[in-house]
C-alpha cells in the first residue's frame, strides 16, 4: 500500500508549486544564508581584506545607483520612474542601510551587526533587486543596469560568505 502511494503521479498544480517553493528556498539557503564555519587558517588578514574590498564595492555600487536614480536623462525623465522606485522603496532604504551597517560592523567589530547585514543583503536579493530587474525589463531601460544588478548580487553573495567566515 505504501509503495503505491509513493508511485502516484504528482503532476497537480499544488505539487508543482510545492516543488518550486522547495527549490527556491534551497537556492536561497545556499546563496544567501551562509552560516559560517571557522576558517582553515589562523590568519584573518585575507578575510578582512576581502571583506573590506567587498564593502568598498558595495558602497561604490550603491552610490552609482543612487546617482543614476536622481540624475535626469536627455528626454527629462529619470531612472527613478523606470526602476529606481523598486530599488529604493520596496523594502524602504535597504540599499542605503546595508553598506552603512557593514561599515559600522567592521568599525565596531560587532558580530551581531554582521549577522544583520547578511539578513538585509538576503532581503535585498529576494525582493529589491529582482523587482528592479523586472522593472528595467518592463520599461526597456538600458541593459547595462541588468548587468550591474547581476554584479551587485554577486557582491552581496560574496559579502555574506566572507562575513560568515569572519564570524
Amino acid at each position: 500500500m505504501f509503495e503505491i502511494a509513493i508511485r502516484k503521479p504528482r503532476k497537480q498544480l499544488k505539487h508543482i508549486l510545492a516543488d518550486l517553493k522547495a527549490s527556491i528556498y534551497g537556492l536561497f539557503l545556499l546563496a544567501f544564508k551562509y552560516h559560517g564555519e571557522p576558517p582553515d587558517r589562523k590568519d584573518f588578514n585575507m578575510l578582512l581584506l576581502a571583506f573590506s574590498i567587498l564593502l568598498t564595492l558595495d558602497f561604490m555600487m550603491m552610490i552609482n545607483f543612487l546617482v543614476e536614480i536622481v540624475s535626469p536623462t536627455k528626454n527629462g525623465e529619470s531612472s527613478y520612474t523606470n526602476w529606481g522606485w523598486a530599488f529604493i522603496f520596496v523594502y524602504f532604504g535597504l540599499p542605503i542601510v546595508a553598506p552603512l551597517l557593514g561599515f559600522f560592523s567592521a568599525l565596531w567589530k560587532d558580530v551581531n551587526l554582521m549577522k544583520e547585514l547578511s539578513n538585509i543583503n538576503a532581503l535585498m536579493m529576494v525582493f529589491n533587486i529582482p523587482l528592479s530587474i523586472l522593472s528595467c525589463l518592463s520599461s526597456q531601460a538600458d541593459p547595462t543596469f541588468i548587468l550591474l544588478f547581476g554584479f551587485f548580487m554577486i557582491v552581496k553573495m560574496a559579502m555574506s560568505i566572507v562575513s560568515g567566515k569572519i564570524r
